[in-house]
This record gives C-alpha cells, structure tokens and sequence, in this order.
C-alpha cells in the first residue's frame, strides 16, 4: 500500500470515527450483537474477526469512559 492511500485512509477512518451519529449506530448494532449471542442457547463460537470487533468496541467504549472520568 502506498503511504498516499494509507494517508486517506487514516484520514477517512478519523472523519469517521469523529462522527457521533455513526459511532452511535456502530456501537448500538455491536452491542446488538453481543446481546443477541449472550442470550442464545447456542454454544458457538464467534469468528474471529467478530471477536476482534467486539474487543475493538470494548477498548473504545473502555477508553471513552475513562476520558469522560478523566474530564470529571
């Protein structure tokens, strides 16, 4: 990948992660589906790139409450 195309992506990434409405839906639909999982009787197990989504989420939603503690 070209330092260019990493660029606009970072970039992309930012503006959307500064987006208050997407990050709402993106959470709500995460949150969703870990709900959905934990209350199923079924015993499978996640993919893996589900597994790090929802460690993705975690980290962030972790790392927003310990902002707004920090702004406290």
């Amino acid at each position: 990948m070209t330092q260019d195309k990493a660029r606009q992506q970072d970039q992309e990434a930012a503006s959307v992660a500064s987006d208050p409405t997407l990050n709402k839906e993106a959470v709500d639909e995460v949150v969703e589906q870990y709900e959905r999982s934990a209350n199923s009787d079924d015993d499978k197990e996640l993919d893996v790139s589900t597994q790090k989504e929802l460690g993705d989420v975690e980290r962030a939603l972790e790392d927003s409450v310990l902002g707004m503690d920090d702004a406290s």
